[in-house]
Formats: structure tokens, sequence, C-alpha cells
């Protein structure tokens, strides 16, 4: 409340937090037996955001939640429930036309590839700085659509590969209570490799330019460092594994 500078009305905040929790809890399919929807909000370590900004001045986030947000604003599904807190609303309709941001959609094929579409439309603008820092899964059997368009853009500055089994990632569920879904918080070893693009426009790409340094200062910051409970048995290299099983995260 303070962070975002809200006037605060204890029933009016409560009531909000009602709202936002149900709709995430739907959209998230409560079910502590499956828990499938999680993997869609989930984000960064808070050790790769500040590597993020310090390294590329990143302020924003494109795909978050009030629940999973690291920055104070950011772009989320639900304008509705999330206004309240911080977001601008859907990276769709939002315009941006000077700044360095990160990109970690939902891992579907529909949302990341709407996304390099969207991308390339707003790097087009070349009147003032702009960058997107992008983190997909690198599933290639078959290569994704819009994995393929951002190997093929004109705007690819750099890329580099997070390896399975060897990065982590914090859950969607964060914000739940652990000893309801009965597992360690936070963490989960990612069970695919992660592809991380840096689609830049001129100014951009002369402002922030995506060093071979700040790319390892990256890694390092998304490197294992807790004991997690994503089973390492299990990999993907396909969307189509990936919806194939039933993921308890």
């Amino acid at each position: 409340i303070e962070r975002l500078g809200l006037n605060y009305n204890e029933n009016e905040f409560l009531s909000r937090i009602f709202s936002l929790v149900c709709r995430y809890e739907s959209y998230f399919n409560n079910s502590l037996e499956l828990n499938e929807g999680y993997g869609m909000q989930s984000s960064l370590t808070r050790t790769a955001f500040e590597v993020l900004n310090k390294s590329f001045e990143v302020t924003q986030e494109m795909f978050a939640s009030p629940f999973n947000c690291y920055f104070s604003t950011f772009c989320s599904a639900f304008i509705d429930t999330d206004i309240y807190f911080g977001s601008q609303g859907s990276f769709f309709n939002y315009k941006p036309k000077f700044g360095s941001f990160e990109c970690n959609p939902p891992f579907t094929e529909e949302c990341i590839e709407k996304m390099a579409d969207r991308i390339d439309i707003l790097l087009a603008n070349e009147e003032y700085p702009l960058s997107f820092i992008v983190f997909i899964p690198e599933w290639l059997e078959p290569p994704t659509p819009g994995l393929v368009k951002m190997n093929n853009s004109k705007f690819l500055r750099n890329s580099f590969i997070l390896p399975k089994g060897k990065h982590q990632y914090i859950t969607g569920a964060q914000y739940l209570d652990s000893r309801r879904e009965k597992r360690k918080p936070f963490f989960y070893n990612a069970a695919h490799n992660t592809k991380v693009y840096f689609l830049q426009n001129n100014l951009g790409f002369e402002k922030w330019k995506p060093t071979n340094e700040k790319i390892e200062s990256i890694k390092k910051s998304l490197i294992l460092s807790e004991e997690l409970y994503f089973p390492k048995k299990q990999s993907f290299n396909s969307s189509e594994e990936w919806k194939s099983k039933k993921m308890k995260y």
C-alpha cells in the first residue's frame, strides 16, 4: 500500500484482496492434486531481477501479477482486479515508447507467438531506446512458432540458453501457505532449457548492449541455490510434452 501510494481503507483493501485471490485461484485450477495452472505465473528470482535492473535498467515486467511482481508496476492478465496493485493492464494493449523491460510470458505456444509479434511491432519505433529481455522454454520438437520468429527477428541482438536442471524459477503459487501445499515454497528446478532473447531497437541496443559480461551475470543469478522440490527426472522438450504431463508444481 505504501509502495503504491494508496489511501488505506481496510474494508476496501480486503475486498480487493479477496477478489484477487478468487480470480487467480480460479485461473490456476484450485486443486491440491493438480495445481496445473501455477506454472503460468512462475517468475524469475529476486537476484535475477536485481541483475536485470542493474545491468539493463529493467524497471517493469510485461507478464506478472500482484502476487509475483518484483517491480511496483507491471503488466498482467486481469486489469479489473490487478489495477489497484500496480497493473498497467495487458501487455498486448500496452504501448511503451521508451524503456527496458522483462518478458516471461505464460508458457503456451499461442501466447509466446503473440508476444513475439507484439515486440516486433513496438520495436519498429526508433524514436526512443526500447529493449525487451525475453525468457521462454526452448521447445524444439518441433520448434514453437514464437521461438522461430524471435530467432529470425531483425531486432535480435543476442541470445543464450540456460540448461534444464541447472536454473530455477519461483512458483506461481508463492503466495500460498506452504503447509497447505505440503511442499517447500518458492523455488522449483526448471524442467526445460530456457532461451533468453535480447530484442532491441537501434537506440536500445546502443544504450543497453547485452555484453558477455552482463549475460554471465544473468546466468549466475538463476543458478540453483536452494534444495528444490521439482522432480529432476521430469523434462520437457516440446509444448506437447508440457501439456500432456500433470505437473505438480
